[in-house]
């Protein structure tokens, strides 16, 4: 491959950003009188803010589409049982209440949930673009701290009870566009890469190619590989050291920030550069190497399925997110890559399905193992086994 430029710019500081001041503005000043309607799994269906007065209280704002703010849960509930004569959780669910009573049957949760589907409604005192996303407040009725569950000690809780500075994290849950790392375009035959740091202040962002650019923002060597090699997150990779420093994250040198910019690239040529670049200057490399390892198998239940097949002219799509996957005139393929992503498990396909199908496959983050009983609904099953799968193997010297 003949570049007609290329110019290599490492090591630039990136500059900390926040992303919605409105938010971090709250904290030191009074909490709003809220007034919380149609709360689920408590003694009661409505209650205000002020009639904590004299405890903390920690109002958590998530979904069922949010695994991080699920795992939190069992930290907030025992904080809920350890201190229930000084503080008070209370959580905001923003799905449909018929969604939040799934959830509940599903997983039983020691909090009160409040439902927060009629426009955003408490929203608008604490703004923000994602979940999770928490508030702290202390006895006095004053916001102390905003971060999330997932950055909240034991620590910062006895803080918030004992009526000093809450120490947790500021975030404001809201994932920011970032700018360009190589910044404006330097004509359309140059060929540029650029490698940043890790940024404390930033958040992890992956920008997929477009115009010529595709942009990694605090991501791990890893992650960057498995991108670049289309290969399945997590599952399918392995470490030679598993004790290799490079697997942590959170030191400088553990995710970088790396941008192309190559104008008259495909998205493959892009692709290809990075890794050449890599191999030139990463402490971590790769390698492939086919192994026997502990997989899920997708085989039929009967001869017969129940999908329903899809028409010759049906327009292929297809759509997943954390509550389930939509086909539409899609293969058995789509459904397994779907269940290895969220089961975190190899899944080999041995259906012998070749059709394609439109299906409507749900799926409950709380309680992985539904997936059973969905499966079985479409004359489908998964059973633990050992197959030799190929792996992508990284190195590296410490």
């Amino acid at each position: 491959m003949t570049y007609t430029k290329i110019t290599l710019i490492a090591f630039i500081a990136l500059l900390p950003f926040f992303s919605n001041a409105q938010s971090s503005k709250l904290i030191g000043k009074p909490a709003p009188e809220i007034v919380f309607k149609e709360v689920l799994n408590d003694s009661k269906l409505s209650y205000k803010l002020s009639d904590f007065k004299g405890k903390a209280v920690i109002i958590d704002f998530w979904s069922t589409s949010c695994r991080p703010c699920i795992e939190s849960f069992p930290k907030l509930e025992k904080w809920q049982k350890d201190y229930q004569k000084d503080l008070k959780i209370i959580t905001i669910a923003q799905d449909k209440k018929a969604r939040i009573v799934k959830f509940l049957q599903n997983r039983k949760l020691a909090l009160p949930v409040v439902l927060d589907t009629n426009d955003q409604q408490y929203v608008k005192y604490f703004p923000h673009e994602a979940v999770p996303h928490t508030i702290f407040i202390d006895k006095s009725g004053m916001v102390q701290s905003i971060t999330t569950a997932g950055l909240v000690t034991d620590k910062h809780i006895k803080e918030l009870i004992a009526g000093k500075k809450v120490t947790a994290q500021y975030s404001d849950g809201v994932e920011k566009e970032i700018e360009n790392l190589i910044g404006s375009e330097q004509g359309e035959t140059d060929v540029q890469i650029v490698q940043k740091p890790f940024d404390k202040n930033a958040y992890s962002v992956y920008k997929s190619f477009k115009n010529g650019r595709l942009t990694f923002i605090n991501m791990s060597y890893s992650t960057i590989y498995e991108i670049l090699y289309n290969y399945p997150n997590r599952t399918r990779t392995r470490w030679e050291n598993p004790k290799s420093y490079y697997r942590g994250w959170g030191a400088s040198d553990q995710a970088i920030g790396l941008e192309i910019y190559a104008p008259k690239f495909t998205k493959e040529q892009a692709s290809s550069a990075i890794l050449g670049y890599l191999s030139g200057i990463a402490p971590v490399k790769v390698k492939f190497e086919e192994r026997e390892i502990d997989v899920k198998v997708l085989t039929k239940l009967s001869d017969t399925v129940k999908m329903e097949e899809a028409k010759s002219d049906d327009t292929p799509a297809v759509s997943t997110s954390a509550n389930g996957i939509e086909m539409k005139s899609g293969g058995i393929e789509n459904l397994a890559s779907f269940l290895e992503d969220n089961l975190s498990k190899p899944i080999i396909d041995e259906t012998g399905l070749t059709k394609k199908y439109n299906l409507s496959f749900p799926w409950y983050p709380e309680k992985p193992n539904a997936c059973l009983e969905e499966l079985e609904k479409i004359g489908l099953t998964l059973t633990d086994g050992k197959r030799k799968v190929k792996l992508m193997i990284l190195v590296a010297d410490k």
